[in-house]
């Protein structure tokens, strides 16, 4: 028999719990809640907002969350996905003994009273069983009472007393500034008089280091974007989210980027006319020196973004191909991580590849969902980067298939509608060079092919 999710939602905050060890949930305070929303995002890669949060750990929440929620509360636990956490619930479930009794447990004799009662004269008379049951009986009257106070107190505030007030409607659009091009200036329209009084702040993507303070007056917010991607720009009033856009900055073509961290705010741009010979894409270790990026750093990474729509081709039902590699004498580096983006308007697909012995730096993405190598054995995606690698995606019907030279490595069930391919991406620590991409229809009609 299935398990209601609201008995799972309950066993996996239990294990959130015990994890951080903060004491009873029901003294948490706003920063706790923000803490811990940090704290998943940094290990899963999913931004649960602190609103969210708050609405999760409310004892009588009874709605039913986003999956991908569910995802990363599940992964932040210890669990693979929700469903394993499901799974770990069944079982310990199964395990228990039984609690049903097939005739009710004698009433245990009670203890006989002391000696010195025993001994003692009496000089009252028969006690009535009203009077041995007085005590109770006025103590379930008081009781009752306050229970009767409470309820009255409750009914008159039912808002302020569970759920907060719904915020009123805003209006909020954005234009960027230039169509295809890095860094993308947008500019946010909106107006806040709806809320009155209330404090707004504007977050520009899932980041939440990104988020400022908005004025009551203002209408209008200024934003750049030094990455492509599909952003979720957001307005939120005390951690609520009131309006949200989805922002698409797009590139012309093949975009070169290179960066010392991966969540560094400012990349460094590389010439367009220094990443394409001889029918491959990649750059030399001497265009990054002519962009004043430090190489004896010894840690670095070089992307190649194409962020455009591609028509109707979704993340849920497609193929994409790549024959890429990560060479130390073209200024790869130890591990040779190389890795696979495919941006959806749902969700992200990270698939990655290094050095066999450096697995455990790796990370797996699918739309709602992140798996890292240090809780999983990722082992196929071990390789020797110094050759040519062929990697393949293929999503049907939210399945889906990775496979390197050939051969399956991991298969994935997706949790959620990835939505319409907005871009992809090719990232390299080092340099790294792919030598052609292809993606396909689920009938296999080619969509878009560069050979380079």
């Amino acid at each position: 028999m299935p398990i209601p999710l609201h008995e799972t939602l309950h066993f996996c905050k239990n294990q959130i719990e015990a994890q951080l060890d903060w004491g009873e949930s029901a003294g948490w305070k706003q920063r706790d809640y923000e803490r811990l929303s940090g704290l998943i995002l940094k290990e899963t890669e999913i931004s649960i907002s602190l609103s969210t949060l708050r609405r999760l750990w409310k004892p009588e929440y009874a709605a039913t969350p986003h999956p991908s929620t569910l995802e990363a509360l599940a992964q932040f636990a210890g669990f693979e996905s929700w469903h394993a956490c499901q799974q770990q619930l069944h079982q310990r479930q199964e395990a228990a003994p039984p609690t049903a009794q097939s005739e009710p447990e004698p009433t245990p004799n009670p203890p006989p009273p002391p000696s010195s009662a025993m001994s003692a004269p009496s000089n009252q008379g028969p006690v009535s069983d009203a009077s041995r049951f007085a005590p109770w009986i006025g103590s379930a009257l008081l009781v009752g009472a306050v229970v009767l106070v409470l309820f009255s107190m409750f009914a008159n505030h039912p808002a302020e007393s569970f759920e907060a007030a719904p915020l009123p409607e805003v209006a909020f659009d954005h234009r960027t500034t230039v169509t295809r091009a890095l860094p993308n200036t947008v500019i946010f329209d909106f107006d806040l008089a709806p809320l009155e009084t209330k404090e707004a702040t504007f977050q520009q993507s899932w980041n939440e280091a990104e988020r400022v303070p908005l004025t009551p007056d203002q209408r209008h917010h200024a934003a750049v974007y030094y990455y492509p991607g599909f952003h979720r720009a957001r307005l939120m009033v005390d951690g609520r989210i009131v309006a949200d856009r989805r922002v698409h900055i797009q590139t012309e073509g093949w975009l070169p980027l290179a960066r010392y961290k991966r969540r560094d705010t400012r990349p460094f741009y590389l010439p367009l006319e220094a990443f394409k010979a001889n029918g491959i894409m990649g750059v030399q270790p001497e265009t990054l020196d002519g962009v004043q990026l430090d190489r004896s750093r010894n840690r670095y990474w070089v992307s190649y973004y194409n962020v455009r729509d591609f028509g109707e081709l979704t993340g849920n039902d497609f193929q994409l191909a790549a024959r890429l590699r990560n060479r130390l004498e073209d200024g790869g580096l130890t591990c040779q991580q190389s890795e696979l983006f495919v941006f959806c308007e749902n969700g992200v697909y990270l698939i990655p590849m290094a050095f066999a012995g450096c697995v455990s730096n790796l990370s797996l993405w699918f739309p709602g969902e992140s798996l890292s190598g240090r809780k999983h054995d990722f082992s196929a995606f071990g390789r020797d980067l110094s050759e040519w690698r062929e990697l393949s995606l293929t999503a049907e019907a939210g399945r889906v298939t990775i496979h390197i030279d050939g051969d399956p490595v991991y298969q994935h069930q997706l949790a959620l509608d990835a939505g319409p391919i907005k871009g992809l991406q090719f990232r390299f620590l080092g340099t790294g060079s792919v030598d052609w991409v292809e993606l396909k229809s689920p009938h296999g009609e080619t969509v878009y092919r560069d050979d380079f």
